[in-house]
């Protein structure tokens, strides 16, 4: 997770990452996610919440906010190798 302080910000999609979330720890103004697949416009929050599982659309995530502290996870789906562990494909 890495933090941010109010600005206007893009980041690079690490490469092996799909998944962004984006988790606020108090009041956030004016929340912006323009170019992700799930988009917030100048969104005032008034509590923490997180906005998972929004996702990457190119190489780059742009996003920006007036106040408050925001924190961004880069995430994947791990492969779901169960039934090759388990041999329940058999």
């Amino acid at each position: 997770m890495q933090f941010y302080l109010p600005a206007t910000f893009q980041i690079q999609k690490e490469r092996d990452k799909q998944y962004l979330a984006f988790v606020t720890f108090g009041p956030v103004r004016q929340l912006t996610l323009p170019d992700e697949r799930y988009h917030l416009d100048h969104v005032d929050i008034t509590r923490p919440i997180s906005f998972a599982s929004n996702e990457f659309v190119g190489d780059t995530a742009s996003f920006s906010f007036t106040s408050g502290l925001v924190g961004v996870i880069q995430s994947r789906d791990l492969k779901d190798n169960r039934a090759e562990r388990y041999d329940l494909n058999a």
